[in-house]
Parts: structure tokens; sequence; C-alpha cells
């Protein structure tokens, strides 16, 4: 087993390595063998509690010859994110490269619109606004991208016992953080907690939805539970977006592999990743960003090659009123922003879809439940969180 030692290239996912400082101090939990690796910042310290293991690290490949040359391509405002694309290849048959690039690039922008025109909650006729606008109890046809995220979605809801939960979607909206939401300014205009359960209780019916396969057609059958709020009736609604992105970043892996692309990385905004290998060193360096510096600089530090890394912080979208941070990420147990002690949440070595939801999950648990969490089901998988104790 190879030790995660050398000084190499440093790219980003919920991760960049800037300088900046911070004087409070900071836990972090691993389950990383501690003469691996360590804290890169002296106010973040590494704590005993996640059992040690050795994941499977397989040995990063290294270009001998050839005229390899870096070259990519960012796709914007993909489900609210930019997405990044970067090969490295040998460019020493200059017009067949660039003519495979090409190639490779317009198969890429085809998977990322497709998953938006399927997954999006905002583009009219997607499967998710088809489900989100549909009666209680409805059956709807939907594509396959959805049939497949919404499998995943599913599995990784009870695999975390409910703490993953794209169901939480009003919750979410009524706390401001959907595109057109209105952000509360002070405590008077954050939602009553009334309000906030009775949506959460719809969500917790997430495990109802039911997926049917028919003849290479696919449909989903919509829960039949609904929430009654100030005399409106609402049905459940859904917002995919998060485990999309890891979705996505899954199929530009496998398109990378059917083009004979062995160097390089994609990048789904700050949460979604997945490296290749680095054409020069081998592995690729991944700083997790200090989700308490203004400086972005990294609190810890690891080593992937042909791995996917998923991240989940409290610092990406955020507000505070009266001194208290309501981020993005929710507690579906609650129905509010996660209040836990895990400030940032990552995971490498599964497939991407599924880290995204698992970093949410382990974000919602808090320390104590996360710990049990990776100690008894993740111990296939790189995980590091922190935590303001």
């Amino acid at each position: 087993m190879k030790k995660l030692c050398a000084s190499l290239c440093a790219i980003l996912s919920g991760l960049i390595l800037l300088s900046g400082c911070n004087t409070k101090t900071y836990n972090v939990y691993s389950n990383i063998p501690h003469d691996w690796t360590k804290p890169s910042l002296k106010n973040y310290i590494l704590k005993e509690d996640v059992l040690s293991v050795q994941p499977n690290m397989p040995e990063a490949k290294f270009v001998l010859e050839g005229n390899y040359k870096s070259v990519g391509k960012t796709f914007y405002n993909i489900m609210t994110s930019d997405a990044n694309i970067v090969i490295s290849d040998d460019f020493t048959n200059k017009a067949q490269a660039e003519q495979k690039f090409s190639s490779f690039l317009a198969d890429a922008e085809q998977i990322l619109k497709g998953a938006e025109g399927s997954l999006s909650i905002s583009v009219e006729g997607s499967a998710v606004y088809n489900f989100n606008n549909a009666d209680a109890g409805a059956t709807i046809k939907i594509d396959k991208t959805a049939y497949e995220v919404l499998d995943i979605a599913l599995n990784m809801h009870e695999f975390t016992q409910g703490y993953y939960n794209p169901a939480i979607y009003y919750n979410v909206e009524m706390y401001g953080f959907h595109e057109d939401a209105k952000k509360p300014q002070a405590k008077s205009e954050l939602p009553s907690d009334e309000k906030v359960q009775a949506f959460a209780e719809l969500s917790s019916h997430f495990s109802e939805v039911k997926l049917i396969e028919d003849d290479g057609e696919y449909y989903v059958k919509k829960p039949s539970a609904v929430c009654t709020f100030e005399g409106q009736t609402y049905s459940m609604k859904l917002d995919l977006g998060g485990i999309g992105k890891g979705y996505c970043a899954d199929l530009i892996s496998a398109l990378m592999d059917s083009y004979g692309y062995e160097y390089g990385y994609f990048d789904f905004g700050s949460s979604s990743m997945v490296c290749k290998n680095h054409y020069k060193q081998g592995d690729y360096k991944i700083g997790f960003r200090d989700p308490r510096s203004k400086s972005a600089q990294a609190y810890f530090e690891v080593f992937v090659n042909n791995k996917a890394v998923s991240t989940s912080a409290d610092d990406v979208k955020y507000y505070e009123i009266d001194g208290v941070r309501y981020c993005h990420i929710f507690n579906p147990t609650t129905g509010k922003p996660v209040d836990s002690e895990i400030m940032s949440a990552s995971i490498a070595g599964l497939s991407a879809a599924k880290g995204d939801a698992l970093t949410t999950a382990i974000m919602a648990m808090g320390k104590q439940k996360a710990v049990e969490f990776v100690n008894t089901k993740l111990n296939d998988a790189i995980v590091v969180f922190c935590c303001d104790e």
C-alpha cells in the first residue's frame, strides 16, 4: 500500500489552495491511516475517533513518452453550477488529437445538457419538473436519466437511514435557498416551527416513491401523502440537483474511459469531481477547503487517482441572522438547515453520485452518528470531515 506523500498538482472540489489565517481550533475526523497524511492547517487537530482503514489505492500511471499537453473547457450554468473538463493527451499528431478532443467535448456536452433537461426543477417539461407538478399518487413517465438518479437516491436514502432525502424541497425553499426564493433577513422572517415540521413530515414519505420499468419505458409513481397548511394542500416535490451533479461526473468519467483518456479530471462546481491520473505526477493532490476561512485555503489534503471525490460544506450557500448560520444543507429529521458540529464532509473512492448523497447525509448526522456510520458502513472509502465543537 503506497503512502500519500509526494507534492503534486492541486485541483478543486469543495477545495482550493490559497493563503489565509484562522486562529480558532477545529477537529478533523478521518478513516485515513494517520501515517499517510495530516491536517494542513495548525488549527485543525486530527482526532483518533474514526477507525483507520486502508482503502484500495490503485497505482498511478505516468506519461513516459509523447508530446503531452493539457486542454480543457468550462460548461457554464449547468444545473446552476459550472462544469470543468481538463484532458491531458498526446498531441504529437495535433490534428488527430484535436479532432478526438472536439468529438469528446460534443459527447460531454450532450451528457450535461441531457441531465439538466431531465433533472432541473425549473426547466418546464423536465422529468423532475413534471413530477413536482403532478398530483399526489400520480404515475409520471420519465426518462432513463431521471430513473437512474432516482434509483440511486432511493438506495442512498435507505442506506443513510433517511439522512439523505431529496424530498426536503419545500423546507429548502422556505429558508430561501432555491434560485428565486427570498432569503429571510431577520429572525421574524424565518418559517415557523409548525410550518417546518409539517413539510418535513411530507418529505419523510420519500421512500414511498416507486420506480417502474416497462418494456423499455420508465415511470415513477408519486406518493399519495400530502401536506395541508393554512388551507392549501401540497404534494411532494424533489430536488435532485446535488446527486445529479455526481451522476454527471460518473458519466463523464465513463466517457473519458471510452475515449481512452487516462489523464485529466472533471469537476462540477465545488461538490463533485472525478480524477484520472496526472500525466506528470501520477496522483492529484486534493485540498479540502477550510470552511471558516474567507481565503479558502485547504485544511486537509489527500492524494488520489482514478477516484471520484465529493464534498458538502456549510459555507457554500449560507446567511447569518443574529449570529446563527443557516446553510443550504438540511437535516431531514428536523426540516431545518443543519446545526450539527460538522462544517464540511468529503468522500473519495465511491461513485460521485453516491459520494454526493453520503456527504450531505454525514453533514446532517452530526459527529457521533457520523463516526459510527463511517466505522460500520464506509470502510471502502476515504472519509474526512471537520467539526466546530
